[in-house]
């Protein structure tokens, strides 16, 4: 088969590298911070709200621990267990997330890298050939060289696009409500029943 060549002057080869080269590398910078900081949002929003539960939770065992007298001592016990049960669930779920979505991102960091990588590889081989060719009037660009680089682009493209942005975690919240709830009820009981 006879392979193609496109003839570009200088400021087609200056708009091609343009396209092909800054424009990647601008998209290879924007696509991982911007995932980053939606990443960050999200999480920050949740693990604020579990600590101000777990906050609530605690404010809670503490006004127990201040109550003068008790009529049943075993429901006071229990109340405070439960609440103190579900400041910690908060703490440990906060802890295993952070280390969940970190390891996420490490894990999408570098399979980005990598696929920017092996594009880059491919445009700098494709690039230079096409610097290579001058002669004296055109660069010549083959259209395999050309094919190459689209097929590189069209990869890179679905690697990124097919992304999963969420990771789905059980949310403690219902969790928290609940052991506070059933906590605080229990306080109560052990303080006001007679």
């Amino acid at each position: 088969m006879d392979k193609q060549i496109l003839k570009m002057s200088q400021i087609d080869l200056d708009q091609y590298l343009e396209t092909q080269g800054a424009n990647y590398f601008r998209l290879e910078s924007e696509l991982l911070s911007d995932i980053e900081q939606k990443q960050n949002s999200i999480t920050t929003i949740e693990i604020n709200f579990v600590q101000e539960i777990s906050k609530a939770l605690a404010i809670f065992a503490g006004f127990g621990f201040t109550a003068v007298q008790f009529s049943c001592l075993m429901l006071f016990f229990f109340g405070e267990v439960v609440l103190f049960s579900g400041i910690f669930w908060g703490m440990y779920w906060t802890r295993k997330v952070l280390e969940s979505k970190n390891k996420l991102w490490n894990e999408r960091a570098e399979r980005f890298s990598n696929a920017f990588e092996k594009r880059k590889k491919i445009y700098f081989a494709v690039r230079d050939q096409l610097l290579n060719s001058f002669d004296g009037k055109h660069y010549s660009l083959k259209t395999d060289d050309q094919k190459k680089l689209e097929d590189a682009n069209k990869i890179l493209k679905e690697e990124v696009l097919n992304e999963s942005l969420n990771r789905k975690f059980d949310s403690p919240i219902p969790i928290l409500i609940t052991t506070g709830a059933i906590g605080v009820s229990l306080l109560l009981a052990g303080i006001l029943l007679t």
